[in-house]
């Protein structure tokens, strides 16, 4: 398996909303941050770093955290997409980081 990259190209879209998306659905799935390093293997603090929105993933690392938390990746890159079952209008209406 290759390296987990967390540094996004210049010209990647705007992915507002990533870190509040990305802990929702590390939360819903169950996960600790730091399983959910264990399972994407990356660090703890790449995991961290994300939820704090200081680090925006490439997409293809965006989809082995969302296999990791059973999303789809445009949903956890973009708010696009099919939501995950689980989220309610509340969590979808939450303000934007």
């Amino acid at each position: 398996m290759s390296e987990v990259t967390t540094r996004a190209p210049a010209d990647a879209p705007n992915s507002s909303g990533l870190s509040r998306r990305f802990k929702q659905a590390r939360e819903h799935a169950g996960l600790s941050q730091r399983a959910l390093a264990a399972k994407a293997r990356c660090t703890n603090s790449t995991i961290i770093q994300v939820e704090a929105g200081n680090r925006k993933p490439q997409i293809d690392t965006i989809e082995i955290f969302a296999r990791a938390m059973g999303v789809s990746a445009g949903w956890l890159a973009y708010g696009e997409g099919v939501p995950p079952d689980w989220l309610t209008d509340s969590d979808s209406q939450a303000p934007r980081t």
